[in-house]
């Protein structure tokens, strides 16, 4: 790495995952809900536990302010409760509602970021990110460094039904997992390369994917 802030934020993310203080982020897929570290979210999850908040509070992205790699908007990071009260009175951030939030969501989730959550071993999750890959220190680990331990996968995986899919090629540009591939005209899903995040499933013009939980996958 070459970014001395990404570097230095990837050590200190190290350094706690090993003292056992913080686990890996996990992949929060559209439109479901799942536990985590830094973990994959679905839309319905997110916003269930924004139900159960009592304090949500809007602050920049660090990881897109101090890298600036894209031109994704940099107002997206969600903080909950005592972490929100704690930088709302530092001036850091602002509180919003949670029709604002979840306006906030389906911008970010149309821009193709990730939704992901931070949560610390014992804690309820204290943040909501919407993360690119470009700029997200865990994103970046996991997809150019092959850090498999930066992200963990959400409890969701898709599950293609191929009669429906048209090989329009709409999942692979939103795919930052390259689960989405195409051989011979034809779109390829690769299970084994989901990280669940949903956002696929969204953008696909014939429903031909969907979420499902990752043990009925399994079983069948």
């Amino acid at each position: 790495m070459t970014n001395d802030w990404l570097k230095g934020a990837m050590d200190k993310r190290t350094e706690k995952r090993k003292s056992g203080k913080a686990e890996s982020s996990i992949i929060v897929p559209i439109n479901q809900a799942c536990e985590a570290s830094q973990m994959v979210l679905p839309n319905e999850q997110v916003i269930k536990i924004l139900s159960n908040t009592k304090l949500i509070a809007l602050q920049p992205c660090e990881c897109r302010t101090n890298l600036n790699k894209c031109d994704a908007s940099k107002d997206t990071c969600i903080i909950l409760d005592s972490t929100a009260e704690s930088q709302i009175k530092d001036g850091g951030a602002r509180q919003i509602s949670i029709d604002e939030a979840k306006r906030i969501l389906k911008v970010t989730e149309d821009a193709g970021l990730v939704h992901m959550i931070i949560n610390v071993k014992g804690w309820v999750p204290e943040a909501i990110c919407s993360c690119c890959p470009c700029c997200c220190q865990e994103l970046n680990a996991l997809l150019k460094f092959g850090r498999l331990d930066a992200v963990l996968q959400s409890d969701y995986i898709v599950e293609k039904d191929e009669c429906k899919c048209i090989n329009c090629g709409k999942c692979i540009e939103k795919c930052h997992f390259k689960a989405h591939e195409k051989y011979d005209g034809k779109v390829i899903f690769a299970p084994q390369k989901c990280y669940g995040c949903g956002l696929c499933v969204t953008c696909c013009p014939k429903t031909a994917l969907k979420l499902i939980k990752r043990e009925a996958q399994a079983s069948t």
